[in-house]
């Protein structure tokens, strides 16, 4: 563990190397080409949104719920006798929310009607996160589907559950860690993982809550990273001094440290798994191969100084991001950056609906749905 610590710290000392590193030729720049389907303006939007098949869930103040389709049509809109603590877990006919005083309530979809809820004690204090599970159980009402979802998500008395989202049955919970969560639950290969507020990343079998490893390093070793990110059997952080940190998922220690550069706190993952790709503090977009952990292709932005930068997606033709309130998309075999200023405000937030179609969510609680042409 030492000898990592040092590791690190020793990389400390080379990010001014990292800044003399010799780029490409700068990108070719050219236009995006966006079509907008709809702008919405919520004025009242607390939560990001969550999207399924045609429609979109929109909390909003005064414990309102506002159901939207692709097209920016709204369905309905429904006020709740409490706030929404988290957002929604959002499936093809139904869907669950979780309210700050510990509720949590299944949903028709197509009239937001509460069809049952169950009280979980405490407040709920982490995002719900959805599984898949898979595992032989015996609950004490029978389920009547084949449907295996499950939620995953801690309340504020530090314990995590596991609950089954046809029934709203409970399939485990773990009350020995007592601890806050910090960065949102994710789901690796059947093990969830989290960071807590003592900087420490546990892993839990997905399958019965109990704890697989944890890891720590020392004091000064803060992870910033809201969503964790996972491929190829690895997890990667951003600590605090800006440098991006692999840990194996199966063993749980530190795998390898990103050299020579500072990394922001915006991270990607190609479908295929095979590459990841970062943005660092001078706008370069990085793609770091998984199996040499190396720097295989950068690409660099034309931003001077920005507020925020939003994690690039893997699409057709490159990779989808923003920086403050512009869209853009990069080829790194090109070398060229496509941009777009038709989203009004700066931008913190871009979702994925279908192949071609994107939600994209701004300071001005502004959602806008596009569509991109290639």
């Amino acid at each position: 563990m030492k000898k990592q610590i040092l590791y690190i710290v020793l990389l400390a000392s080379l990010a001014i190397i990292a800044q003399t590193k010799k780029n490409k030729p700068a990108a070719l720049q050219e236009e995006l080409k966006i079509s907008i389907n709809a702008e919405i303006p919520f004025d009242t939007l607390l939560i990001s949104p969550a999207a399924s098949g045609n429609k979109i869930l929109c909390n909003l103040l005064g414990n309102k719920i506002a159901c939207i389709d692709t097209s920016g049509k709204n369905i309905w809109l429904k006020q709740y006798t409490d706030k929404i603590a988290a957002e929604s877990i959002i499936n093809e006919s139904l869907s669950v929310l979780a309210f700050s005083n510990g509720d949590l309530a299944k949903i028709n979809n197509e009239t937001g009607e509460i069809l049952e809820s169950v009280g979980m004690g405490d407040s709920i204090a982490s995002n719900l996160l959805k599984i898949n599970y898979h595992w032989p159980s015996e609950l004490m009402i029978p389920k009547t589907t084949d449907m295996n979802d499950a939620i995953v998500f801690c309340t504020s008395g530090g314990t995590i559950h596991c609950v089954d989202v046809e029934t709203l049955q409970e399939y485990w919970s773990n009350n020995n860690l007592k601890i806050k969560i910090k960065s949102d639950l994710t789901l690796v290969k059947d093990k969830i993982i989290f960071i807590g507020d003592d900087n420490s990343i546990f892993c839990l079998d997905a399958k019965n809550g109990l704890l697989i490893w944890r890891w720590k390093g020392n004091d000064d070793l803060i992870f910033i990273n809201q969503k964790i990110l996972s491929a190829a059997n690895q997890i990667y952080m951003i600590t605090s001094s800006k440098f991006l940190i692999a840990i194996d998922v199966i063993l749980g220690k530190m795998e390898w440290v990103l050299e020579n550069y500072q990394v922001e706190n915006a991270l990607g993952t190609e479908i295929s798994d095979k590459n990841i790709f970062v943005f660092t503090a001078d706008k370069q977009l990085l793609l770091i191969s998984l199996k040499t952990q190396k720097v295989i292709d950068q690409i660099q932005f034309p931003h001077d100084e920005f507020k925020n930068i939003v994690p690039p997606l893997d699409v057709t033709k490159g990779y989808f991001s923003a920086i403050d309130s512009i869209l853009y998309r990069a080829e790194f075999k090109t070398n060229k950056i496509y941009s777009s200023n038709l989203i009004h405000g700066i931008i913190t937030g871009i979702y994925k609906i279908s192949d071609n179609r994107f939600m994209a969510i701004t300071d001005k609680k502004k959602i806008t749905i596009f569509e991109m042409r290639y």
